[in-house]
Protein backbone atom coordinates (compact mmCIF):
# COMPACT_ATOMS: atom_id res chain seq x y z
CA UNK A 1 0.00 0.00 0.00
CA UNK A 2 1.06 3.82 -0.39
CA UNK A 3 0.73 4.03 3.51
CA UNK A 4 2.88 1.02 3.73
CA UNK A 5 5.58 1.98 1.20
CA UNK A 6 5.35 5.89 3.28
CA UNK A 7 6.49 3.51 6.78
CA UNK A 8 9.10 1.85 4.51
CA UNK A 9 10.37 4.71 3.65
CA UNK A 10 10.41 6.88 6.68
CA UNK A 11 12.29 3.61 8.37
CA UNK A 12 14.63 3.80 6.05
CA UNK A 13 15.20 8.00 6.27
CA UNK A 14 18.58 9.66 7.62
CA UNK A 15 16.68 10.93 10.42
CA UNK A 16 15.49 7.49 11.84
CA UNK A 17 18.48 6.16 10.89
CA UNK A 18 19.96 9.28 12.75
CA UNK A 19 18.00 8.65 15.89
CA UNK A 20 18.52 5.08 16.38
CA UNK A 21 22.48 6.17 16.41
CA UNK A 22 21.37 8.45 18.90
CA UNK A 23 19.73 5.97 20.62
CA UNK A 24 22.94 4.37 21.17
CA UNK A 25 24.98 7.53 21.85
CA UNK A 26 22.75 8.55 24.75
CA UNK A 27 22.57 4.84 26.27
CA UNK A 28 26.35 5.16 26.19
CA UNK A 29 26.94 8.28 27.85
CA UNK A 30 24.34 7.27 30.55
CA UNK A 31 25.85 4.27 31.26
CA UNK A 32 29.33 6.16 31.34
CA UNK A 33 27.61 9.12 33.38
CA UNK A 34 26.09 6.15 36.20
CA UNK A 35 29.92 4.75 36.36
CA UNK A 36 31.20 8.04 37.96
CA UNK A 37 28.79 7.70 40.88
CA UNK A 38 29.51 3.85 41.80
CA UNK A 39 30.58 5.01 45.54
CA UNK A 40 27.37 6.38 46.21
CA UNK A 41 24.96 4.14 47.89
CA UNK A 42 22.05 4.94 45.57
CA UNK A 43 22.36 6.61 42.40
CA UNK A 44 19.34 8.67 41.30
CA UNK A 45 18.41 9.11 37.56
CA UNK A 46 15.27 11.47 36.85
CA UNK A 47 14.17 11.00 33.05
CA UNK A 48 12.43 13.71 31.27
CA UNK A 49 9.72 13.23 28.69
CA UNK A 50 10.77 9.77 28.79
CA UNK A 51 9.03 8.41 26.47
CA UNK A 52 9.35 4.69 26.19
CA UNK A 53 11.97 4.13 28.39
CA UNK A 54 13.88 2.30 26.41
CA UNK A 55 17.25 3.71 26.69
CA UNK A 56 16.83 3.84 30.75
CA UNK A 57 15.57 0.71 31.09
CA UNK A 58 18.30 -0.93 28.82
CA UNK A 59 21.27 0.88 30.54
CA UNK A 60 19.64 0.28 34.13
CA UNK A 61 20.20 -3.60 32.99
CA UNK A 62 23.63 -3.27 32.12
CA UNK A 63 24.64 -1.10 35.22
CA UNK A 64 23.03 -3.85 37.58
CA UNK A 65 25.55 -6.69 36.15
CA UNK A 66 27.66 -4.39 37.89
CA UNK A 67 26.14 -4.61 41.33
CA UNK A 68 25.02 -0.38 41.41
CA UNK A 69 22.70 0.40 43.36
CA UNK A 70 19.94 2.98 41.51
CA UNK A 71 16.99 4.34 40.99
CA UNK A 72 14.94 6.09 38.22
CA UNK A 73 11.80 8.02 37.77
CA UNK A 74 10.69 7.85 33.97
CA UNK A 75 8.25 11.07 33.82
CA UNK A 76 5.86 11.43 30.68
CA UNK A 77 2.65 12.60 30.48
CA UNK A 78 1.80 10.26 27.44
CA UNK A 79 0.21 7.44 28.98
CA UNK A 80 0.34 5.04 26.38
CA UNK A 81 4.09 5.72 26.04
CA UNK A 82 4.54 4.77 29.85
CA UNK A 83 2.95 1.89 29.21
CA UNK A 84 5.08 1.01 26.75
CA UNK A 85 8.14 1.78 28.76
CA UNK A 86 6.70 -0.38 31.51
CA UNK A 87 6.57 -3.58 29.49
CA UNK A 88 10.17 -2.47 28.72
CA UNK A 89 11.26 -2.20 31.81
CA UNK A 90 9.70 -5.91 32.64
CA UNK A 91 11.44 -7.20 29.54
CA UNK A 92 14.76 -6.10 30.88
CA UNK A 93 14.07 -7.09 34.66
CA UNK A 94 14.58 -3.57 36.20
CA UNK A 95 11.00 -3.13 37.81
CA UNK A 96 12.66 -2.29 41.19
CA UNK A 97 14.95 -0.03 40.35
CA UNK A 98 12.59 2.14 37.62
CA UNK A 99 9.75 3.88 38.37
CA UNK A 100 6.81 5.82 35.71
CA UNK A 101 5.57 9.38 36.45
CA UNK A 102 2.42 10.59 34.23
CA UNK A 103 3.30 14.16 34.65
CA UNK A 104 4.00 17.39 32.31
CA UNK A 105 7.70 18.20 31.93
CA UNK A 106 6.39 21.45 33.85
CA UNK A 107 6.33 19.38 36.76
CA UNK A 108 9.69 18.45 36.47
CA UNK A 109 11.46 21.04 38.65
CA UNK A 110 8.98 19.93 41.77
CA UNK A 111 10.00 16.49 40.90
CA UNK A 112 13.67 17.00 40.87
CA UNK A 113 13.33 19.09 44.19
CA UNK A 114 11.95 16.11 45.77
CA UNK A 115 14.06 13.15 44.10
CA UNK A 116 17.64 15.15 44.77
CA UNK A 117 18.48 13.32 41.37
CA UNK A 118 22.82 12.82 40.26
CA UNK A 119 21.67 12.26 36.62
CA UNK A 120 19.09 14.42 34.81
CA UNK A 121 18.01 13.02 30.86
CA UNK A 122 16.11 14.78 28.55
CA UNK A 123 16.11 12.92 25.04
CA UNK A 124 14.37 14.59 22.12
CA UNK A 125 12.44 17.18 23.99
CA UNK A 126 14.89 20.18 23.58
CA UNK A 127 13.44 20.32 19.94
CA UNK A 128 10.74 21.55 20.96
CA UNK A 129 11.64 24.84 23.23
CA UNK A 130 12.71 27.91 22.18
CA UNK A 131 15.94 29.28 23.10
CA UNK A 132 14.68 31.52 26.24
CA UNK A 133 12.42 28.62 27.43
CA UNK A 134 15.14 26.12 27.25
CA UNK A 135 17.79 28.21 29.38
CA UNK A 136 14.73 29.16 31.93
CA UNK A 137 14.13 25.33 32.40
CA UNK A 138 17.15 24.02 32.01
CA UNK A 139 18.22 26.81 35.05
CA UNK A 140 16.21 24.99 36.85
CA UNK A 141 17.85 21.60 36.43
CA UNK A 142 21.05 23.52 37.00
CA UNK A 143 20.17 24.26 40.15
CA UNK A 144 18.69 21.16 41.70
CA UNK A 145 21.51 19.12 40.50
CA UNK A 146 24.39 18.51 43.22
CA UNK A 147 27.85 19.07 42.48
CA UNK A 148 29.17 16.91 40.05
CA UNK A 149 25.71 16.13 38.70
CA UNK A 150 25.17 15.17 34.84
CA UNK A 151 23.08 16.54 32.49
CA UNK A 152 22.37 14.57 29.12
CA UNK A 153 19.73 15.99 26.23
CA UNK A 154 19.96 15.44 22.92
CA UNK A 155 18.68 18.15 19.98
CA UNK A 156 17.98 17.38 16.40
CA UNK A 157 20.71 19.58 14.28
CA UNK A 158 19.57 21.11 10.52
CA UNK A 159 19.98 18.35 7.33
CA UNK A 160 18.68 17.64 4.61
CA UNK A 161 15.41 15.94 5.13
CA UNK A 162 14.36 18.58 7.66
CA UNK A 163 11.60 20.20 5.55
CA UNK A 164 10.43 16.79 4.65
CA UNK A 165 10.13 16.05 7.90
CA UNK A 166 8.40 19.16 8.53
CA UNK A 167 5.96 19.29 5.85
CA UNK A 168 5.54 15.90 4.52
CA UNK A 169 5.81 13.91 8.15
CA UNK A 170 4.16 16.97 10.15
CA UNK A 171 7.08 17.01 12.85
CA UNK A 172 7.96 20.50 13.18
CA UNK A 173 11.39 20.51 15.34
CA UNK A 174 13.67 23.64 16.41
CA UNK A 175 16.66 22.31 14.34
CA UNK A 176 20.64 23.56 16.12
CA UNK A 177 23.95 23.05 15.07
CA UNK A 178 26.40 21.76 18.57
CA UNK A 179 27.40 25.72 19.15
CA UNK A 180 23.73 26.60 19.58
CA UNK A 181 23.01 23.56 21.61
CA UNK A 182 26.13 24.56 23.94
CA UNK A 183 25.28 28.27 24.22
CA UNK A 184 22.08 27.28 25.72
CA UNK A 185 23.35 24.70 28.16
CA UNK A 186 26.29 27.38 29.76
CA UNK A 187 23.77 29.97 29.21
CA UNK A 188 21.78 27.95 32.09
CA UNK A 189 24.63 27.49 34.55
CA UNK A 190 26.72 24.65 33.26
CA UNK A 191 30.62 24.98 32.60
CA UNK A 192 31.27 21.66 31.47
CA UNK A 193 29.25 21.06 28.20
CA UNK A 194 30.77 18.60 25.05
CA UNK A 195 27.99 17.97 21.86
CA UNK A 196 28.55 14.69 20.58
CA UNK A 197 27.38 14.17 17.40
CA UNK A 198 26.17 10.74 15.98
CA UNK A 199 27.98 9.43 12.67
CA UNK A 200 24.85 11.06 10.62
CA UNK A 201 25.60 14.60 12.24
CA UNK A 202 21.64 15.07 12.25
CA UNK A 203 21.35 14.55 15.89
CA UNK A 204 23.41 15.57 19.01
CA UNK A 205 23.63 14.28 22.23
CA UNK A 206 25.22 17.22 25.16
CA UNK A 207 26.71 15.68 28.40
CA UNK A 208 27.06 18.51 31.11
CA UNK A 209 28.72 18.39 34.47
CA UNK A 210 27.97 20.89 36.99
Amino acid sequence: TIGGRLDDFWFDALNCQAARNRFRLAKQQLEKAIMEFTDQSELRILSLAAGTGQIESEAIADIKKKKTNVRMLLVDKEPDALARARDFISRNGVSQEIETINSDIKDALKIARSFKPHIILMVAFLDYMEKDEAVGFISGIYNFLPKGGYFIASNTMPNIEMHFVKWVVGWPLIYRRPQEIEDIIKKSGFTQCQVLSEPLHIQGVAVSRK
